[in-house]
């Protein structure tokens, strides 16, 4: 939960979230089909059906023949996360509509024998990167890690998957570790006479080791790499965005509220920016600020965007 700065911002915002619970919610329907590498059912299996958009999750569990049913959705981009112990984690996403029948939704697991075997067997180079992919998708991070050092042993040449490297290590809390392997992939790319300006490969890394410093609290250097995957590519919006995201899922809305207005000068129309700098300065206790960004948002969202109607009751709450 965020801090809120006065208490009466807080009984808003309860009710708010309780608005954003309904979002998304239609009469969309969507069946699945759950088998293994053979074409075998797999019944068992979680399926968790997520909104791209709102704050909507929807599940359900495949049967004996291996097929589920989710319905109670609207239209909009879902992602379709399957699990199951001793199997791989298939993620995929996909536009649904909340009115017209959809496309059955067919999801192959790979059991993690079979990632195993494969590198046992000695498969090629391409088929152990995949299969490391897989582990880490599946939250076998040690066993993710294991890999891919084993694939850079042999293939030094690819010192990018440096990358994967560090967000095993990330998500192992290995934050020193972490640091270490984006530093390396900063580091091959300066050996090699890369251009950084506009790199967005080298952008995303400034940004990840920024984060990675940002967790371990020492914000004075998590600034100085934010601010430097910023400068390498100015023109992607997304960068200032997620850092904001970051800072504001952190607790420091004051930080978050500098980026979230660096994302709208690079995109003057982009409607979710304004909306989350709105809640940014609302954290501040900035509720005259916090209006204005919220009916800037108004102004420039879809007609159709169903968070338009919450910030629009938030507004009149707010004057």
């Amino acid at each position: 939960m965020k801090r809120i700065a006065m208490i009466s911002i807080t009984i808003l915002l309860g009710t708010t979230l309780a608005l954003f619970a309904q979002e998304g919610r239609g009469q969309g329907r969507v069946t699945g089909l759950v088998e293994d590498s053979a074409g075998n059912p797999i019944p068992g299996v979680k399926i968790t059906m997520e909104s791209l958009q709102y704050n909507l999750t929807l599940d359900a569990e495949s049967a004996e023949n291996g097929r589920w049913t989710i319905h109670g959705f609207g239209l909009g981009e879902y992602q379709f996360t399957a699990e199951k112990e001793g199997f791989v984690r298939a993620v995929s996403r996909t536009q649904l509509s909340g009115i017209n029948r959809n496309p059955e939704q067919v999801i192959v697991l790979k059991s993690l024998d079979d990632v195993k075997g494969d590198v046992v067997k000695g498969k090629d180079a391409k088929v152990n990167f995949k299969n490391a992919n897989d582990l880490y998708d599946a939250g076998r991070y040690e066993d993710a890690l294991a890999m891919f050092k084993a694939f850079l042993a042999k293939n030094e040449k690819f010192y990018k998957v440096n990358i994967n490297i560090g967000n095993c290590h990330f998500k192992l809390n290995q934050y020193d570790e972490a640091i270490a392997a984006y530093q390396r992939v900063l580091d091959g790319m300066v050996a090699e006479g890369v251009a950084m300006e506009g790199n967005a490969t080298a952008a995303q890394v400034y940004a990840g080791i920024g984060e990675a410093f940002m967790v371990r609290d020492d914000f004075e250097k998590a600034r100085e790499y934010f601010t430097k995957a910023i400068e390498i590519d100015p023109s992607d919006r997304a960068l200032p965005y997620n850092v904001a995201e970051i800072l504001f899922n952190a607790g420091n809305a004051d930080e978050a509220v500098t980026y979230y207005r660096q994302a709208i000068e690079i995109s003057p129309d982009w409607a979710r920016a304004y909306r989350q700098l709105g809640y940014a300065l609302l954290n501040q206790g900035n509720l005259e600020e916090a209006v204005v960004a919220f009916k800037t948002y108004l102004e420039k969202a879809d007609k159709d965007d169903p968070q338009v109607d919450v910030i629009r009751d938030l507004v009149s709450s707010l004057e």
